[in-house]
């Protein structure tokens, strides 16, 4: 053999056994994966070939709440004569500040970011506590000889403490995760309200890695809508944007986020509304063909927000399987109409794709209109026949006719599912996955939960 066959068959035989080890590391990962944080710690101290997979589980996430728990933590990941780059391993962070027990200050950003270049997680919440009341000592026990008249109590100084709605919160380094963290995924700001949201804004206008997909904003009322339009600007690749709570969201914000990020945008929340129109909702029916979950809260009536738009949202965006929509008041018939429609068809497509499937597997359930939630509607629109109609393909509808054999078998695990989501708030329920949902309608006052029924049942086999 010549020596350039030696070398040749060496560097073949040093790739296969690079190959395999990265194969064995990502079985290892994937079957710690289900350890719980104990069991790994005692994984990785096994052998040097489960040690690092085990401690990238580890030290992949960490949710602080205490100031002493942070210090412990990046104590060690501080240290430059550690034997692992624990630093490196950190994959998700979630910082709750809190004024008697862990307050986020600038120079924490600025360690998390300095450090964990591989961050890709972060979420900031902000608990504000208001101080209490000096502790009350009962009155000595005096004898009845002591008892003196009731004297009227002491004036004191009265100092007012600002409440919780007028506070701001102190200015963060956010832009530090735009420059020091490129593989930044998902962002999470909670009650996070500077006096101006400058930090917000640098952050966003330097934020352009193009790995971001996640952003959620929940009570931060002094978020601007430049804000908002320049985050769209340089990340048209978001695909969740949930905007919650007192947020302000103007009409050239939502027509900004929809014309920017609507080829990618699957989720789309928002909790104030009120400034939404036609102008911007046009926007989201021709840009967001992809979008999947749509929800608006404290949304206006008629008068700005028409059901003609509405209607064109569920026209044309095709992937859309959950709807949410707090004010409902301007929809009619028309919109009702178009749902059934939909629904009729979407049922027809999964129906003849499970009847021309060979070997009998399973039904294909997922796609299409699955879940809506209308609040504030008219009564008579409650009553009409499309209404009627739509509860005929509800699933409350086919679990009182289906008899399959399935079903029957299952019947008393949907009774403890239909009691379990009365007990569920609506956030919850609207969150969860469709594929988990318990099968029934609701209809309570002026408001409609509507579950779509499951396709029929498995295709027979000859």
């Amino acid at each position: 053999m010549t020596s350039d066959a030696a070398l040749g068959t060496a560097s073949r035989m040093v790739a296969s056994s690079g190959s395999a080890i990265s194969l064995g590391q990502s079985v290892l990962h994937r079957i710690f994966s289900h350890l719980s944080r104990s069991d790994k710690l005692q994984v990785a101290l096994v052998c040097t070939h489960w040690s690092r997979p085990a401690l990238e589980l580890l030290w992949s996430s960490f949710t602080f709440v205490r100031e002493r728990e942070f210090e412990r933590v990046f104590a060690i990941i501080a240290r430059h004569n550690t034997l692992r780059p624990y630093a490196t391993y950190v994959r998700s962070l979630q910082l709750t500040h809190a004024d008697r027990e862990f307050q986020v200050s600038p120079n924490i950003i600025l360690l998390i970011t300095s450090l964990c270049s591989n961050l890709e997680s972060i979420a900031i919440s902000f608990h504000h506590i208001r101080p209490s009341a000096p502790v009350a000592f009962p009155a000595p026990n005096l004898p009845n000889t002591a008892i003196r008249p009731i004297l009227p109590p002491i004036l004191r100084p009265h100092h007012d403490h600002p409440s919780s709605a007028s506070r701001h919160s102190h200015s963060l380094p956010l832009a530090h995760f735009a420059h020091n963290c490129p593989k930044l995924r998902s962002i999470r700001l909670v009650s996070y309200s500077p006096k101006t949201d400058d930090s917000v804004y640098e952050m966003a206008k330097y934020l352009k890695s193009g790995t971001l997909e996640t952003v959620v904003f929940s009570g931060c009322t002094t978020l601007q809508s430049s804000t908002l339009c320049k985050l769209a600007i340089t990340n048209p690749q978001l695909r969740h944007i949930e905007i919650a709570g007192a947020t302000p969201v103007s009409d050239s914000a939502l027509a900004t986020i929809a014309d920017r990020c609507g080829a990618t945008l699957e989720h789309l929340s928002i909790g104030n509304a009120h400034h939404i129109s036609d102008k911007s909702m046009r926007y989201v029916a021709r840009r967001c063909r992809a979008l999947k979950q749509f929800c608006l809260f404290d949304n206006p009536d008629s008068e700005r927000l028409s059901e003609e738009c509405l209607v064109d949202v569920i026209k044309t965006c095709r992937s859309l399987e959950v709807v949410s929509i707090s004010n409902a008041r301007a929809l009619g018939a028309l919109f009702f109409d178009t749902v059934i429609a939909r629904v009729e068809h979407e049922l027809a497509s999964i129906d003849h794709k499970n009847k021309t499937l060979v070997g009998g597997g399973g039904c294909g359930g997922g796609g299409g209109l699955q879940r809506l939630c209308l609040g504030n509607v008219k009564r008579d629109i409650i009553q009409s026949p499309a209404v009627y109609k739509l509860i005929k393909m509800s699933a409350t509808e086919a679990k009182q006719h289906n008899d399959d054999s399935e079903d029957d078998d299952d019947g008393e695990d949907d009774d403890d599912e239909n009691a379990e989501l009365s007990n569920q708030s609506a956030s919850s329920i609207m969150n969860s996955p469709a594929a988990f949902m318990p099968k029934m309608t609701v209809i309570r006052g002026s408001s409609i939960w509507w579950q779509r029924r499951r396709p029929l049942s498995k295709p027979k086999t000859r």
